[in-house]
């Protein structure tokens, strides 16, 4: 059969046609959706937008190509729109393969499943999930613990952050999955990041007696306790001291201590320095600990406003400062 042939063919047109109608009645549906939705607050234009550029401007290239179709008798021409008005249903069509894709990574990975290629290793993801140690115990022997999955997913980074921001088990408990985890030998190191950002200390103090190093680096090379310096409990800043703390370490040259100062965490500038940090290391563009402290203490008794008794404690220790005013200690 000649090209010509076949686009002048009943099933040629049949498809044409099929497609266009349904294409139609949905622009009619899409149509009355949007007059049927209730406008809040000012006339902005959002509606009349839609309906140009989402539901008017379609139309009328399908009713173009419907009388192109219909009226040409050239077999490029009918060619071309019917691959015109089959464009928006695989664009639609991919689109929701694509979104039902999504929506099953995300479903798997959020029962452990969607991290790792191999079955058992999803099988132990779901486990960890599920918190079932004795699934746990039984899966170990045949799995690489330590092995790295998507978007670096290991199994104790896994547990660590179901532990920190899971939902509870309905039986056993999200420690326990890390705690089992870690007697079975799984590297403790990839948890550790996000223990830092843990509410509850102990899921910290099991990754650190398990052996996770407290001065872990970033891809960048800091320190992965700068990135919580804003937000750092001072349990977990006490736990990473006793567990062998640099407390002289820097980010991009600033030092620890100084890099607190700035993020007005004196309690934990009062607890690095009682440990032994040297707060006389200054950034290098000179600014230092004792320079942050002088402008903040000035900055609260020029507002009249009450100083935390911790900067004044951290004065003290200090000791290069003059004292500020003790009348304006909180009560």
């Amino acid at each position: 059969m000649s090209f010509g042939n076949l686009t002048s063919s009943f099933g040629f047109s049949l498809t044409f046609w099929t497609i266009a109608v349904a294409e139609a009645g949905a622009l009619l549906f899409l149509f009355l959706s949007t007059l049927g939705q209730p406008q809040y607050g000012g006339n902005d234009g959002g509606r009349e937008m839609a309906l140009v550029f989402f539901i008017l401007t379609p139309g009328i290239v399908l009713l173009l190509c419907m009388l192109l179709f219909a009226f040409s008798g050239s077999p490029i021409w009918r060619l071309l729109v019917l691959l015109a008005v089959m464009g928006p249903g695989v664009l639609l069509i991919t689109s929701k393969v694509r979104s039902a894709t999504m929506t099953h990574r995300i479903e798997q990975m959020q029962l452990g499943r969607g991290y790792f290629t191999a079955r058992a290793m999803n099988d132990m993801g779901a486990a960890i999930v599920a918190c079932d140690t004795a699934a746990m115990q039984s899966l170990a022997p045949g799995v690489d613990l330590d092995a790295t999955g998507k978007e670096d997913m290991t199994l104790v980074r896994l547990a660590v952050e179901r532990a920190s921001d899971g939902p509870a088990c309905e039986r056993g408990s999200r420690l326990g999955a890390v705690m089992t985890l870690l007697a079975l030998g799984a590297a403790p190191d990839s948890g550790l990041d996000r223990a830092l950002a843990a509410t509850s200390p102990k899921i910290l103090d099991a990754l650190l007696k398990a052996g996770a190093n407290p001065n872990q680096v970033d891809s960048f090379g800091n320190p992965l306790v700068f990135r919580w310096c804003a937000s750092l409990p001072l349990t977990h800043a006490r736990m990473l001291i006793a567990h062998g703390l640099d407390l002289d370490a820097t980010e991009y040259g600033a030092p620890l201590t100084l890099v607190l100062a700035i993020n007005r965490r004196w309690d934990l500038v009062e607890l690095l320095i009682q440990s032994g940090a040297d707060w006389r290391i200054p950034r290098e563009d000179g600014r230092t600990v004792s320079g942050d402290l002088a402008e903040q203490l000035a900055e609260l008794q020029e507002g009249r406003n009450a100083v935390p008794p911790v900067m004044l404690r951290v004065s003290d220790l200090i000791g290069t400062l003059p004292q500020p005013d003790k009348s304006a200690l909180q009560p």
